[in-house]
């Protein structure tokens, strides 16, 4: 379950690198300025959608809120064409790309009729902030390449809850059936336990006035389901964001501009150069003294 074996890739990043050479399109959609605006629109769009939560809103400003929210989804589909004809084929390339390309397309499905759910599902814009700060960025990253090591930790869980669902419904299942009458019904009863949701007054404690030996099933699976098995994720977590973070910085090193390399250099033979000159002049005054030494 190390999550060092491969290399970390990027997922999403609206990261432009500065050997690319973009056209007029890219140019203006990928300014600081004017992505600062989307980030600002899809800020209070989402507002703009919990508001239309509260009956006084519709009631005030309903008509207005829907052309509130049609302007919106314009400035969003303005942005994925744009995208799309500066990356053309790159476009789907990138992952964020595509969450946005859906989540605007989604956004056009009239919201009436046998559609009418659609209009729930508009709130998902608010994800895009996540493409919008660098930070959310590396967290969403580190999520997704996380889950093969998380999928192996769920695995370990589950063979856990079934081995102790097993024993709880063997032991407990006669006195106590609506908890632990069934495999299944243990096993919610485990997962309350686990959450530590009233599993003290709640569960264990009645299950021990029958059986007073119950805590050695009931301390082991906390200890090592709440505590143990947790602190897994939130490390295999950690070590994902961190190697995240190392990527980025390595790639950003690779990224970095040609002219920038450029100046550097001759500014280093320019130094080099009055250097020499110094040298030279240095060495003219030597050969001047000398022949002083040796004319006297």
């Amino acid at each position: 379950m190390n999550t060092n074996d491969k290399q970390p890739r990027e997922i999403v990043s609206e990261k432009i690198s500065p050997t690319e050479k973009l056209n007029i399109f890219g140019r203006i959609i990928y300014h600081p300025t004017v992505q600062a605006c989307i980030t600002i629109c899809i800020i209070l769009n989402s507002i703009q959608l919990g508001l239309e939560t509260f009956p006084w809103w519709n009631n005030c400003m309903g008509s207005i809120s829907n052309r509130i929210d049609h302007a919106f989804i314009w400035i969003f589909a303005v942005e994925v064409i744009f995208k799309l004809l500066s990356d053309k084929q790159r476009f789907f390339t990138k992952g964020w790309n595509i969450f946005d390309f859906i989540v605007v397309a989604v956004s056009f499905i009239p919201g009436n009729g046998p559609f009418s759910i659609m209009r729930a599902f508009r709130i998902f814009r608010t994800l895009r902030l996540l493409n919008k700060f660098q930070r959310l960025r590396i967290i969403t990253e580190s999520l997704f390449v996380s889950i093969p090591s998380i999928g192996w930790i769920c695995l370990l869980l589950t063979i856990w809850f079934y081995i102790c669902s097993v024993i709880a419904t063997t032991l407990f299942g006669t006195k106590f059936p609506e908890w632990f009458g069934s495999i299944f019904r243990s096993m919610y009863s485990l997962f309350q336990i686990m959450t530590l949701e009233s599993w003290s007054m709640g569960i264990v404690r009645p299950v021990m006035k029958e059986f007073p030996m119950a805590w050695l099933l009931f301390i082991p699976f906390i200890i090592f389901v709440t505590y143990t098995v947790m602190n897994l994720f939130i490390g295999i977590l950690v070590t994902a964001i961190s190697d995240i973070q190392a990527a980025k910085k390595e790639q950003g090193l690779k990224e970095e501009e040609p002219g920038s390399i450029e100046e550097k250099i001759l500014s280093e033979l320019q130094k080099m150069r009055s250097e020499i000159k110094e040298l030279k002049a240095e060495n003219t005054d030597l050969k001047s003294i000398l022949k002083n030494i040796n004319s006297k």
